[in-house]
This record gives C-alpha cells, structure tokens and sequence, in this order.
C-alpha cells in the first residue's frame, strides 16, 4: 500500500481522478520507464489500456478484470494502490 506521495503515486492518482483528457495529454509524454515501482507501472498500463479498450478512465471492476489471473497476494496489492490512488485525487489544473 502506499505510504508516501512520491511523483508516479502522484501522477497515477491525477489520471484516475481527472479523466480521459488527462490520459490522453499524459500517455504523450510519460512512459512506462517513468513508473519504477512494478504495482505503480502495471496500473499505468492498466489505465492506458482500460483507455483505448474501453474507452474511459479504469474503474474497480477493470482493476478486478487485471488481478483476476494473478496469485491473491499481488491482487490485494493492485487494489489496495488503486484504492489509495483514487482515495488521495490530484488536481491537474483545477481539475478533479
């Protein structure tokens, strides 16, 4: 689970929380060798995949559909991060 804020946390929590323009404008300019932390790197891939598969910002349900084929450990990690990312919003420009 998170404990500090550190800059992928941060970035992560701002494209859950701020939508597919966001996702968009991001996935230009930051790649997955941004994201050092391997839970961080695969909700990063999760997000931008959840974007062009289904067309919008990845929900529990796509967070539940990425852990479902991995051991129970790293499920409950995936969606604990996830939990603490949309629990903690970043704001992109007065956007939330």
């Amino acid at each position: 689970m998170l404990t500090t804020r550190d800059p992928a946390s941060r970035v992560l929590s701002g494209l859950l929380s701020c939508g597919i323009g966001l996702i968009d404008d991001i996935s230009r300019s930051i790649t997955e060798a941004h994201f050092t932390d391997p839970t961080l790197k695969s909700l990063y891939r999760a997000v931008l995949t959840y974007r062009t598969v289904a067309g919008g910002v990845l929900s529990p349900d796509g967070v539940a559909g990425l852990t479902s084929g991995v051991d129970a450990g790293t499920a409950a990690l995936v969606r604990e991060t996830y939990d603490a990312l949309v629990a903690q919003p970043e704001t992109v420009d007065g956007a939330r």
